[in-house]
C-alpha cells in the first residue's frame, strides 16, 4: 500500500520521445509560448525536458514574480488557486501535442533587463 493506484481500465505504458522530439518540442514551446496573453508565462520560458520517458518540462523562471499557484515550488492548498497551474500544463500540452509533459520544475532566475 501507498505507492501508484494504476487502473487498469485506463492505464497505458507511455511511450518515451526520442530526442528530435523533445528538441522540436523545445522549438515549438520556444516559438509559440504565450508571454503576451499571461503574467505567468511572461515570468517563464521553456529550457529543457527531463525525466525517464521526457514528461518532465524544466522551465527558467523570473525570481521575484509569485505565480498565482503559490509559488515556484509548491501548490497552493486552495483549490481554485491550485487550478491556475493546471491551466498552465494544459497550455503546454496544448502546443507539444502529440506530447504531454506530466510534471513542470522552475528554476528561478533573476529577470534581466532587455
Amino acid at each position: 500500500m501507498g505507492g501508484p493506484c494504476y487502473l487498469p481500465w485506463n492505464f497505458e505504458t507511455k511511450h518515451k520521445p526520442s530526442n528530435s522530439e523533445l528538441k522540436n518540442a523545445i522549438n515549438k514551446l520556444n516559438k509559440n509560448w504565450p508571454s503576451e496573453e499571461n503574467a505567468v508565462f511572461n515570468a517563464t520560458k521553456p529550457y529543457t525536458f527531463t525525466g525517464k520517458k521526457g514528461r518532465c518540462l524544466v522551465c527558467l523562471a523570473e525570481e521575484t514574480y509569485t505565480p498565482p499557484w503559490g509559488t515556484w515550488n509548491s501548490l497552493s492548498s486552495d483549490n481554485s488557486k491550485r487550478r491556475a497551474f493546471t491551466d498552465y500544463r494544459k497550455k503546454i500540452n496544448e502546443i507539444i501535442k502529440p506530447l504531454v509533459v506530466d510534471h513542470i520544475t522552475f528554476i528561478t532566475a533573476i529577470k534581466k533587463a532587455s
